[in-house]
Order: C-alpha cells, then structure tokens, then sequence
C-alpha cells in the first residue's frame, strides 16, 4: 500500500502481534524507530454517535478501526511523521471498508490533541465526556463515509 509524504529515507514495516489483537506499523528513519501506530478492529456503541450510522441503521455497534496507539520520537516529531501515520491508518480503514465494512477510524484523543485530530476530520463522540476508567482521553471519530478529501 503506498503511502504519500513520507519524511526522506522513512519506511513504515508492519510488525504481526503474536496475539492477533492489533497490529502495530513502525516508521524507520535510518533503520532507526521513529514513530509507531498500532491498529485494532472494534465496534462502537450506535448511539454514541450523531453522524456515523444515525439513520436507518439497525445495528446495535457500528463497525470501526482503531488507531489504539500513536507515538513518535520527540527527535522525529514535527516532521509529517504523524500526518503520515494518520493517512497510513486511513488506508488501513478504507481498505476494511472495501473488504468487510467499516464506517468509522476512531481513537481516543488526549486533551492536548483534540485540535490536532479535529483538523484531520474526527470529531468528538456524543458522549465525548465517557473515557476509559483510568485515562484522560476522549473517543473520537472520522467517518468513512462519502468524501475524504479533508482528511489528513
């Protein structure tokens, strides 16, 4: 799959969880880690959601990828490495979508990074303040749906 803006001399490498509960993609810069992203398959509670599947859609969860984690190196940060790994997660979704359905790519965004994923195309859940017992992070989505041309 290929990924467009990549930061000169990076590589993304897929790496299986032994498991088969997420997988994780690691963005190489020299053979060095420079960020990571590591995507799961979920589903997400119809209700909390006012665009995603609000209407004619009788299912109680509604199919979704999650970005679970997502880091860089501080070294490596503010170089495009997240946009890039944000696109890549995208493709991901998008490929679901095509294969066994997907409406939504969602994470839970940590307050300091809220804005940065609003400028992507996620928004806030409708119960944007549920997050998980122990975590200041909150659910955010992008919607699969029609047109991606605002997404990163």
């Amino acid at each position: 799959m290929p990924i467009n803006d990549v930061p000169q001399g990076a590589t993304l490498r897929p790496y299986d969880q032994l498991n088969g509960y997420s997988i994780t993609y690691v963005g190489l810069i020299g053979g060095m880690s420079a960020a990571f992203v590591t995507l799961i398959a979920a589903a997400y509670r119809t209700e909390d959601f006012k665009t995603a599947g609000a209407d004619g859609y009788h299912y109680r969860d509604i199919p979704a990828v999650k970005i679970a984690r997502m880091a860089s190196d501080v070294r490596y940060q503010r170089i495009g490495g997240g946009r890039t790994l944000l696109k890549y997660s995208l493709a991901v979704a998008l490929s679901v979508k095509q294969k066994v359905g997907c409406r939504l790519l969602v994470t839970d965004a940590l307050p300091e990074r809220i804005d940065w994923y609003i400028q992507r195309g996620f928004s806030l859940t409708t119960d944007s303040k549920r997050t998980a017992p122990g975590r200041k992070a909150y659910p955010m989505h992008a919607d699969l749906q029609g047109s991606i041309e605002h997404y990163p």
